[in-house]
């Protein structure tokens, strides 16, 4: 995604992960914050707790099962600003399908606290255990890996907000 928008609007585009270097990372967010950097690319770095009020534009690339994670990620692009009147959201995730409009989300009581946790059943020994398990805790069994579920190429035409608000105009 960082060369295709370099090479598309020649311009520069950072990218961060958790890889990167806190030096490198203080650098990019310090260029994109000022304006020297246009773009700025992340892997589960900037999606909770980053606050650039003139973010336009998010594209999340990336399913989430968390509807407050789905409401962070959006979130970095409704903020206020004086310089500009809206935002674009790009969800090739499909989260908008999974979790509604982010003012009116949908949220499932069996992820709430105290709701019904999502369990599995290990084949070797029959022990009924969380669904994080990558592994049987009691045989050690591995369990089958789940299909991961692969962004679109294109981005969702749900309505990110529950009143039908369209405005297209891209430059």
């Amino acid at each position: 995604i960082q060369q295709v928008l370099q090479q598309q609007h020649g311009t520069e585009c950072g990218f961060l992960s958790g890889e990167t270097p806190t030096r490198d990372r203080d650098g990019l967010l310090a260029d994109f914050q000022n304006g020297r950097l246009r773009y700025l690319c992340n892997v589960n770095v900037l999606t909770t707790g980053f606050d650039a009020p003139h973010i336009d534009c998010v594209a999340i690339l990336r399913p989430t099962m968390s509807p407050g994670l789905y409401y962070q990620m959006v979130g970095r692009g409704f903020r206020l600003h004086n310089k500009k009147n809206n935002c674009l959201i790009l969800d090739c995730g499909g989260n908008v399908e999974r979790h509604g409009p982010v003012d009116c989300l949908r949220v499932d009581p069996a992820e709430s606290p105290g709701g019904k946790k999502p369990v599995k059943t290990c084949q070797n020994c029959q022990a009924i255990v969380s669904a994080a398990y990558a592994c049987c805790p009691y045989c050690e069994t591995p369990f089958p890996e789940v299909d991961s579920v692969h962004h679109r190429m294109t981005a969702s035409t749900a309505n990110i907000l529950s009143q039908n608000i369209t405005q297209t105009r891209y430059t």
